[in-house]
């Protein structure tokens, strides 16, 4: 009776947690499922898209070809109660252990899902050490952007009870990982109030590691082993170009990364003022808007030069008028698509192939009532689809701001949002699902929130599922998305930050921090957008805080 009275006591509590998908849960279920590391985009999916319970994910699992390759309908169920456990604990089931799930998955009284779940929960001692150690490399295997499965199982193959096996799966990481300028040290014990020491394993030399408090102006980013208690940040740098955010707990064993960003300067147009940088899909070029007169102040013309600076030409004359694309999205496949006010008329959308031929102007609307199209996007997946934000007023204090879309073959336009926020600046998602924006109330004059909405053009035009994305006070603007989907670019300040915006990049899974790229602090930053290989961010950077300073484009190679 023993077994028995523990397996309800286990199934209780994992009906109990079943709609607490989460990260870490869904890669317990990889690792007991399939004996590996969660694929990234196998994970962002069943946390971020799929919208089932834990119970149903694990289910699921049992109808993928990988499950079925591993476990052939011919294998016995000994067999796959043993592998469970191997690939749970690396040990056999104990022979009461065998005997009792052996006659409840036979006889059907629990599924082989639920059996799963049920061990996962019952893990105790020493096999709860090996689960959670598990469970740690093969999350950050997931966040590092992995997903190659063999990889992902090779690095389960030598994760046991001992520490020294997840520091040696998370060098073997930080070394394939590709970023020769990476430091990356452990930190045994942390503390606000005494020196921090660190031993180091990659790239830098014991002695090279910095020892410091954060009275003495540094900045550390940490990789966190469990939950971080509280979030500190000083304005000194790491190390030369050092970046990043501090995680402050008194104990555990923690991961920081240190990187030197490589930044250069790509425009030098003063006093005109180069602005809203967008790579072209294979990220050797950037086409970019170029104000004659200053810092938003036009006439204004598209510009397209190559990362290196070597080549630029104009391939959309000012012309007496405003043209403006938008960071990010703005050029897809051979085209590009902006905002342009050409011949008089109120703004409207138009496309240009990139070699600056077949100008085309999309929309014609009556300029009665004040109605402005701006700020389009390119679907990444569908050129033949268009986000873009739909004005009404002649005054933009008292405008109202609303996101459309607009179908390109019949210049079709369709209101998403009903104008009862403020909501701007749309950025469609790499995988043509999904579309962010920045909202805010219409009687505050700051509090700017990302926004994230589901874009379902197939049956019906329709945003569902808006919600925000909290990261704390403050205004977060320019947002557009990273290349893999998994982190929001924008312009913000953070916390004890000098009051000036720089370019920060905010994790979709909140579970990891997020990252500060840029750090000159006499300068405001905007308008990031990132390559589609994720090889390098471009951005616009002028002197002060004030908006008579003009802009030039400036490059982070990765």
């Amino acid at each position: 009776m023993k077994y028995k009275i523990f397996f309800w006591m286990i199934v209780a509590g994992t009906m109990l947690f079943a709609t607490e998908v989460g990260y870490r849960n869904v890669t317990r279920l990889y690792v007991a499922t399939f004996d590996r590391a969660p694929d990234a985009k196998g994970l962002d999916y069943w946390v971020l898209e799929s919208n089932m319970a834990l119970e149903d994910i694990a289910a699921s699992f049992f109808r993928q070809e990988e499950t079925q390759k591993k476990y052939p309908p011919g294998s016995s169920i000994e067999y796959f109660i043993d592998q469970v456990y191997r690939n749970l604990f690396n040990r056999p089931p104990d022979q009461k252990g065998m005997e009792y799930w052996k006659s409840e998955l036979s006889s059907g009284a629990v599924s082989r899902s639920v059996f799963i779940l049920t061990v996962i929960n019952g893990a105790l001692g020493s096999d709860a050490v090996v689960l959670e150690n598990k469970e740690e490399v093969g999350i950050y295997f997931a966040f590092y952007g992995y997903n190659d499965a063999g990889f992902a199982s090779d690095m389960m193959a030598d994760i046991s009870q001992a520490s020294e096996s997840v520091d040696a799966a998370m060098e073997r990481l930080y070394l394939s990982s590709g970023t020769g300028n990476r430091h990356v040290c452990i930190y045994d014990e942390i503390d606000t109030k005494r020196d921090m020491t660190t031993r180091c394993f990659v790239d830098l030399p014991e002695d090279e590691c910095l020892e410091s408090d954060r009275g003495k102006g540094r900045r550390y980013a940490f990789r966190v082993r469990g939950e971080c208690l509280s979030l500190g940040y000083t304005k000194d740098s790491l190390s030369t170009n050092g970046s990043g955010f501090s995680y402050y707990h008194t104990s555990g064993l923690y991961h920081m990364i240190g990187t030197q960003p490589d930044i250069y300067q790509l425009t030098h147009s003063s006093p005109q003022s180069s602005q809203n940088p967008c790579f072209s899909p294979d990220g050797q070029y950037l086409v970019y808007t170029r104000f004659v007169n200053g810092y938003n102040i036009g006439p204004s013309e598209l510009v397209k030069v190559k990362i290196d600076g070597s080549e630029e030409r104009v391939i959309v004359p000012a012309s007496d008028s405003d043209n403006v694309n938008v960071p990010f999205g703005s050029w897809v496949d051979h085209k590009i698509c902006f905002a342009s006010d050409r011949g008089g008329a109120a703004d409207e959308i138009w496309i240009v192939d990139d070699d600056g031929s077949d100008l085309r102007q999309i929309t014609r609307h009556s300029e009665e009532g004040g109605i402005y199209y701006v700020e389009p996007v390119f679907n990444p997946v569908n050129s033949g689809q268009i986000a873009f934000e739909y004005v009404q007023g002649e005054n933009d204090a008292d405008a109202i701001h609303r996101i459309a879309f607009l179908d390109v073959g019949s210049a079709k336009v369709t209101l998403l949002t009903d104008g009862s926020f403020d909501d701007r600046l749309p950025s469609w998602s790499n995988d043509g699902k999904r579309i962010l924006f920045q909202r805010k109330k219409y009687s505050q004059d700051e509090g700017w929130s990302v926004h994230l909405a589901e874009m379902d053009t197939v049956d019906t035009v329709t945003l569902e599922n808006i919600r925000p994305l909290s990261y704390g006070a403050g205004d977060y603007t320019d947002c557009s998305w990273s290349f893999d989907d998994r982190f929001i670019l924008c312009s913000t300040i953070f916390w004890d930050h000098p009051t000036i915006p720089k370019i920060w990049m905010l994790p979709l899974n909140k579970e990891l921090p997020p990252v500060q790229k840029t750090f000159n602090e006499e300068n405001e930053d905007g308008a990031p957008s990132q390559s589609y290989d994720g090889s390098r961010i471009a951005y616009e950077s002028h002197y002060g805080d004030s908006e008579e300073y003009p802009s030039e484009i400036w490059i982070i190679r990765e």
